[in-house]
């Protein structure tokens, strides 16, 4: 009787913790999809946000960077901007 027992009980735990990890995988796609609807309509990120927002990478950034120290090379500026 304690075999089939725990043996239940193996099986409801290993549902219940495959169910959470479903739902919860579920709830955060739904979430990302609310707040970054919220912040575009609300324009709160900046046009240089790249982290977050679909279709832009952060190699996007390093590249803006490179191509921005290359022209202050050319003008003579010593001085990197970060915007």
């Amino acid at each position: 009787m304690f075999r089939s027992q725990l043996f239940d009980f193996i099986i409801l735990y290993t549902f219940q913790a495959t169910v959470l990890t479903y739902l919860s995988k579920i709830f955060q796609k739904v979430f990302h999809v609310i707040l970054n609807d919220y912040f575009a309509k609300s324009k709160l990120l900046s046009q240089r946000q790249h982290g977050f927002c679909n279709g832009l990478s952060t190699s996007l950034t390093i590249i803006d960077l490179y191509d921005n120290l290359l022209q202050n090379f050319d003008n003579n500026l010593h001085r990197v901007r970060f915007a």
